[in-house]
């Protein structure tokens, strides 16, 4: 599947994550299209996440409101989410640190140095202040 106006939303009937293009209709329904099983799903639109187009170190695509992990010698040393900046016109990683204050770092260090940990739809925690990971990287 290609990068390009990829995004993903949780389902409205079951909450379950559906990749694909996105598509507001003038109903207001929000529905993002499957490819790759050539189906429409019903998508709550305060959910739905578009695709950096960048992968992490992993090689899992990096979305929206994402939250990554930085390592540096596969020792976590910040997590932030991942967010657009309308100024700049690029994605970045608002990052926390241990005394919550926040400083930002670009996708190239995301792509070469960072693991997908969660999102901050299903893992809020994550977004406390301190290292909340699992061993494999991904949540």
């Amino acid at each position: 599947m290609e990068y390009r106006l990829l995004c993903k939303g949780k389902r409205v009937d079951n909450g379950e994550w559906v990749c694909g293009h996105y598509i507001a209709t003038r109903k207001d329904d929000h529905i993002i299209y499957e490819h790759d099983f050539g189906m429409y799903e019903s998508v709550d639109p305060e959910t739905v996440c578009q695709c950096t187009g960048i992968t992490d170190k992993n090689n899992q695509l990096i979305f929206e409101m994402d939250i990554v992990e930085r390592q540096i010698s596969k020792t976590p040393c910040a997590k932030g989410t991942i967010e657009w900046d309308n100024v700049e016109a690029t994605y970045y990683a608002k990052t926390i640190d241990e005394d919550g204050c926040c400083a930002d770092w670009n996708m190239a260090d995301v792509h070469l140095g960072c693991v997908i940990i969660g999102n901050v739809y299903d893992n809020p925690e994550l977004m406390a202040v301190g290292r909340n990971t699992t061993e494999e990287g991904r949540v």
